[in-house]
């Protein structure tokens, strides 16, 4: 279970014990008068999902109905609410008691809609902010203000939140300036572009992509007395705020922050730091070692700045959920704690650091640091037991996946055949521990998969190994671009990579849905991939 919340002093809130207590609300005179409330908007039926997690009476409501899976069953709530709240106080109280018994839910939602556009979001987050006077909804309608490209609506709430104090401002440090920096890598190589190989419906084609930024720039730093955010961000006293090399993504939106980067000024807008935050003694900080693409280029690559530091990584590693159980022995290889002891989470949004060891990492997406990526897959495949050296011509792998309700292949039977017929295995690295994924991987010399984190696992593959990856014809336009830091890595371990555009289903109009959604692949394009393949 890792080190348990009664390591830290301080106390448990209101709101994470109901979580804690699977649904008992704790106050359920205010799910009571929630109930009242949504009985007159006629909006009982919405919340099913809540009142399944209740105790009797309140379980028994709207018996018939099915509970929504996901989280955007809230929605509809949220916006009839938002829009009577102003002339009802009824409607503002039932916001405020949503808020308290399922902040979370109603943050992921809010962002989700933010991230895709949908109209409207804005207004019902302005709402939430101004009923609940909680400074995570004043964060997000700034990033939703940011997003729609309106600068002086974003300078109007970043002045009035925080004029009242729901929003805090700080500077931005750069890592070299701090007290207690061990080890910095060089300053790396800015490149303007990268360069991806595309199979599309119009031919051959190098399409040129450009990099606003060179990648992050490795480091190793003993700092006390800092407070981490959950979502990768570090106060350092009398310093400021330090983003770069606490998450791959610090130059993106992030679905989850509680805090913001200025887009015009070095300056980060954050929620105010508060007293009442879990106290740590010491921690080596790892990032998300759970999400399989997170593990590799936001976790293990900071054994880089580790090892060129002379400084290994000591437990506690305070991460922010518990690595998988099937990585367990790449990490005993790597010197890292194989059981949940030897970690702890990230308790609520933020924790207190006495003594703190961060790492920095090299890949900010898009941009790629190759000595990092180059010496994770070293590090991998020796940890894996990976001789070194191919023997033969090494395998045909298609890396299939498992249904998930997204990056599936609409016509996989169809893929599936013309690439066995072609003498590809068809794999699932999902069934494989990480340890069997890496030697699979490296004993490859071919490889067809969807893009998405398993085709992260190829950094161990072999200097040379051929690779498709199939992904939707919008992937031009996406930012932050992923496929774009799919070729940067594919590119510092020496592989051979080439995309095959593929359609995907029309009901994928935003950016997220159509990085998750499914696929329908040209076959003339496998072939002409195939054919390639075969003739050397």
């Amino acid at each position: 279970m890792g080190v348990g919340l009664n390591r830290f002093a301080a106390p448990v809130s209101a709101n994470r014990q109901y979580r804690e207590n699977q649904g008992v609300a704790v106050r359920l005179d205010d799910v009571r008068v929630l109930a009242r409330i949504a009985e007159r908007e006629g909006l009982l039926a919405d919340l099913v999902p809540l009142w399944r997690r209740c105790p009797e009476p309140l379980a028994s409501l709207v018996p018939g109905a099915e509970p929504a899976t996901g989280v955007d069953w809230i929605w509809p709530v949220l916006e009839h609410l938002a829009g009577r709240a102003a002339s009802d106080t009824d409607c503002a109280r039932a916001l405020v008691i949503l808020d308290a018994l399922l902040r979370p839910t109603v943050v992921e939602v809010a962002a989700r809609r933010g991230m895709s556009g949908h109209s409207g979001t804005a207004g019902v987050i302005e709402t939430l902010a101004d009923t609940t006077e909680a400074p995570d909804y004043a964060v997000h309608l700034v990033h939703l203000l940011i997003a729609a490209n309106r600068p002086n609506d974003v300078n109007r709430a970043i002045q009035r939140y925080v004029s009242d104090g729901r929003l805090a401002v700080s500077a931005l440090v750069e890592p070299e300036k701090l007290d207690g920096l061990l080890w910095q890598a060089p300053a790396p190589e800015t490149r303007r572009t990268t360069s991806v190989p595309v199979l599309g419906a119009d031919g051959d084609e190098r399409v040129e992509r450009r990099l606003d930024w060179p990648s992050g720039r490795p480091y190793l730093a003993e700092l006390q007395g800092v407070t981490l955010e959950a979502n990768f961000l570090l106060h350092v006293p009398e310093a400021g705020v330090v983003a770069d090399g606490i998450s791959y993504r610090r130059r993106y939106g992030l679905r989850y922050r509680s805090f913001l980067m200025s887009p015009k000024q070095p300056v980060v807008v954050h929620a105010p730091l508060t007293e009442d935050v879990p106290i740590l003694e010491r921690a080596t900080y790892f990032g998300r070692p759970s999400e399989h693409g997170h593990f590799i280029v936001e976790g293990l690559e900071r054994l880089y700045a580790h090892t060129m530091a002379g400084h290994p990584p000591r437990a506690p590693i305070l991460v922010q959920s518990l690595p998988r159980p099937g990585y367990r022995r790449l990490l005993a290889g790597l010197g890292l704690p194989a059981d949940d002891d030897g970690y702890v989470v990230v308790p609520d949004n933020r924790v207190h650091c006495r003594r703190l060891t961060v790492a920095g990492i090299g890949t900010q997406l898009p941009a790629v640091h190759p000595d990092t990526v180059r010496f994770l897959g070293d590090r991998g495949r020796r940890a894996a037991g990976v001789p070194a050296g191919r023997d033969g011509a090494g395998r045909r792998l298609y890396l299939a996946r498992r249904a998930s309700g997204r990056r599936g292949m609409l016509n996989e039977a169809s893929v599936r055949g013309e690439l066995e017929t072609a003498g590809y295995e068809t794999v699932y690295l999902e069934d494989l521990e990480l340890v069997d994924q890496i030697a699979l991987i490296a004993d490859a010399s071919e490889v067809v998969g969807i893009h998405g984190s398993a085709m992260i696992n190829l950094i161990w593959a072999r200097p040379g190994t051929r690779i498709c990856v199939l992904a939707p014809a919008s992937w031009r336009t996406w930012a932050p671009g992923h496929v774009d830091m799919l070729f940067g890595l594919f590119e510092a371990v020496g592989l051979e990579a080439t995309l095959v555009e593929c359609d995907f289903a029309e009901t994928a109009r935003g950016k997220r849905q159509q990085f998750d959604a499914d696929l329908e692949v040209p076959i003339a394009g496998i072939r002409r991939w195939l054919g390639r393949s075969r003739s050397g």
